[in-house]
């Protein structure tokens, strides 16, 4: 069986502070315990600086933090699927 985790970043509106893409992205992976456990490891190698943080966003977070993670997840071997839209496009 296969997993799958879904999430999105920009926004859907066409108003002056409205994102200028909008981007859904599905991670697929077939054990999600290998996923956490990624996400563990990450929050155990920043220690304090993460230790608050509900989830770890690449847009609230330093690149290193981001670049860790991606590293981790890595190490697990996962499918990803993105779709990136261009709203000036619509």
């Amino acid at each position: 069986m296969k997993y799958g985790f879904l999430d999105e970043a920009g926004d859907v509106a066409y108003t002056a502070r409205a994102t200028a893409t909008f981007i859904v992205v599905v991670v697929v992976v077939g054990n999600p315990q290998r996923l956490r456990k990624a996400v563990v490891k990450t929050r155990k190698a920043w220690g304090k600086i993460l230790q608050n943080a509900p989830e770890l966003k690449a847009a609230h977070n330093a690149p290193r933090i981001t670049e860790t993670l991606l590293s981790h997840a890595v190490e697990i071997g996962f499918d990803a699927a993105a779709v990136v839209v261009d709203k000036s496009k619509i």
